[in-house]
């Protein structure tokens, strides 16, 4: 790999930027904000250091492996992404049935127990957004992913099942 070129006075931490920006997927008025310097300053050490500043970017399909191009903020705070819901209806079905990796497994377990009619249509609401904290008081069930979804726009939809005896 190529030598880092610094700017005049060295003011600026090269690699953080460079890392910040191709790693974390920042944005460059984020990494500017974050180090106190111009956009022009960052986007300065992108060219010195010859990194391509492009908009959208190749990624791999967390199933099937092929890559997909994508904008920099979809690809940002993700940890799976995927070229099309096959593939991520795939990847959920799989992973559905591994706890450690889909934590959701472990709610349907604990709701199953107090709460006999749940099938896998059933949608898992978490009031604290924690969904590895399966306290009872904690879980909603609705009847569907679309039911579930409504609650989250601020529709009035009813659980077909509440933690905390409503």
């Amino acid at each position: 790999m190529a030598q880092e070129k610094d700017l005049p006075g060295g003011e600026v931490n090269n690699k953080r930027i460079i890392a910040d920006y191709q790693k974390e997927y920042m944005s460059v008025s984020t990494i500017a904000e974050k180090n106190k310097i111009s956009r022009q300053t960052v986007y300065n050490v992108l060219k010195a250091n010859k990194v391509k500043v492009a908009s959208k970017i190749g990624v791999e399909c967390s199933w099937c492996g092929d890559i997909v191009i994508k904008f920099r903020s979809q690809i940002r705070g993700r940890q799976d992404h995927f070229c099309n819901m096959d593939c991520r209806n795939e990847f959920l079905r799989v992973f559905h049935e591994n706890s450690s990796h889909f934590p959701h497994r472990v709610s349907y377990n604990v709701i199953a127990q107090v709460f006999p009619g749940l099938s896998e249509e059933h949608s898992i609401h978490y009031e604290d957004r924690n969904t590895r904290n399966n306290m009872l008081r904690n879980l909603k069930v609705f009847k569907s992913f679309q039911d579930h979804l409504d609650f989250h726009r601020g529709c009035v939809v009813t659980p077909v099942w509440d933690g905390r005896g409503k």
